[in-house]
């Protein structure tokens, strides 16, 4: 009787071990089949960015970026880099097939809408909801499909963008050599040229200057970037400081208008229609006075 009851709860145990192994293995199915996602090679056109209210419209002319009914010049690089991340995306796992979102925002009012196009041909669109638990992977659908993917990069913070984030922001590079005079005019104060001469660098009138921190300033426009470019500036405000550069291809300047609450410098250019924001700490280095440089009086 004893050894009748020990093999029949030996029976029942692997019944049960049986059921729980298959149960274990179809969760493990469901969960961790990889889904294939084509690489996709084509030419791209253009790209719209869909976040709620704001959208976001890319189009390419040529081999350049432009933003916007504004055809605002985009940063090239960055804007290729976000296309090749949708048309290459990295599958690691369906997560759900339950046609439920609101777990990973990837409901129509909380996901990032991302459209690729090639012409008129549309090459993906795809839903991306919120970062994976370790921040490096994002959770993603296509439309109209209720399989939840997760995919390798955080694609939610890459395309949670604003238009000054796609916007170019190398406004000029030139070569500090090239300079051959520099004008520098602080509101309030006379203005003051300086010239570069075969030793160094010489006052317009003659005065000695301190050579290597007009080096040393003009060094600072070799590639002058925008920190930003505020949607609602007006070109308005005190000029605080306007900067001339004479260079061997032709004059560039640059005014540095009222400070802001945050700390930066409104600005403009001649080598751009836009007016931008200069860092707190670019524009404090630039506002200079002339007898800055005065030889003795550093």
């Amino acid at each position: 009787m004893i050894q009748g009851l020990s093999r029949r709860k030996t029976v029942y145990l692997i019944l049960i071990a049986l059921l729980l192994a298959v149960l274990v293995l179809q969760q493990f199915l469901g969960r961790t089949a990889l889904p294939k996602i084509p690489v996709i090679e084509a030419d791209v056109s253009a790209m719209t960015i869909v976040d709620g209210e704001r959208s976001l419209e890319l189009r390419k002319n040529g081999g350049e970026w432009l933003i916007g009914a504004e055809n605002y010049p985009g940063n090239a690089d960055r804007i290729e880099n976000l296309t090749e991340k949708i048309l290459r995306l990295q599958p690691l796992e369906q997560v759900s097939s339950s046609g439920f979102f609101r777990p990973y925002s990837l409901d129509e009012e909380e996901a990032i809408r991302v459209t690729i196009y090639s012409g008129t041909e549309e090459l993906r669109s795809v839903l991306i909801g919120k970062a994976g638990t370790t921040g490096r992977q994002s959770y993603i659908r296509f439309p109209g499909k209720n399989e939840v993917i997760l995919v390798a990069e955080n694609l939610r913070r890459d395309f949670e963008l604003s238009m000054g984030d796609l916007r170019e922001k190398q406004l000029f590079t030139l070569e500090p050599s090239s300079v051959h005079r520099l004008v520098l005019a602080r509101t309030g104060e006379d203005p003051e040229g300086f010239i570069r001469t075969d030793g160094g660098w010489a006052g317009d009138s003659g005065e000695a200057v301190d050579s290597g921190l007009l080096d040393e300033y003009v060094g600072k426009f070799s590639s002058f970037r925008a920190a930003d470019f505020p949607e609602d500036a007006v070109d308005t405000g005190e000029l605080i400081m306007h900067i001339i550069l004479e260079t061997d291809g032709g004059e560039i300047s640059v005014e540095i208008l009222t400070e802001t609450e945050e700390g930066s410098y409104l600005a403009r250019s001649s080598e751009t229609p836009y007016i931008f924001t200069l860092a707190a700490y670019t524009g404090n280095q630039l506002v200079k006075s002339p007898s800055d440089f005065l030889d003795g009086d550093q």
